[in-house]
């Protein structure tokens, strides 16, 4: 899917699909910020390569004198679990700065591949859901918008907004943004309705 000025258009294989037509500056800002969100989210590779860029290890010897380093990460093959079933975080020796994050980072091409480790995580799994539920919503949008129902497409396309955190935190706040979007495709049904009578 690609954002243009006024549009968002969803690739079928070689042709494209559906156009949306946004209509108004906020839906267009609206559908650029989320769907962002949305596909931006860090994963394992994404947080290594934030590690391993230099800017971390520069603030970290400018603040810091001697002393040894320790990150603390949850990571999902090897965290337990506490007692409301939440990874407990790991301390990791500097090792993992000078030689782990560097080597995960140049693994991001196995993002998404069959040999992504990391992919079969229920929490990566749910991030590539809410990206195709946002992209159906979208193309729902496409299909049914009507100047009766501009108002509440903008508020659909911020409902990830609603989504935050990492892990257990982005698990519990997934629900309430989930029975929000549910209100609003009723609303909608209810918008199209009167329209129509």
């Amino acid at each position: 899917m690609a954002v243009h000025q006024d549009q968002v258009v969803f690739p079928g294989g070689d042709r494209v699909e559906t156009f949306l037509p946004l209509g108004s500056e906020a839906l267009s800002r609206a559908v650029a910020i989320n769907l962002y969100k949305l596909m931006a989210y860090k994963d394992e590779y994404e947080v290594a390569r934030l590690y391993g860029d230099g800017r971390f290890d520069a603030y970290r010897s400018q603040t810091f004198k001697g002393g040894k380093a320790k990150v603390w990460l949850a990571p999902p093959m090897l965290a337990r679990k506490d007692d409301q079933g939440n990874p407990r975080k790991i301390a990791f020796g500097g090792w993992m700065l000078d030689y782990g994050f560097p080597v995960l980072a140049r693994l991001k091409g196995l993002r998404g591949t069959a040999l992504d480790l990391f992919g079969y995580s229920d929490e990566r799994r749910m991030e590539r859901g809410l990206i195709a539920t946002y992209e159906a919503d979208l193309q729902r949008i496409a299909r049914e918008l009507i100047p009766e129902r501009l108002a509440l497409a903008v508020e659909l396309a911020q409902v990830p907004q609603d989504i935050r955190g990492f892990g257990h935190v982005k698990q519990a706040s997934l629900e309430p943004a989930m029975a929000k979007r549910e209100a609003l495709w009723a609303q909608w049904d209810q918008a199209g309705a009167a329209a129509a009578a």
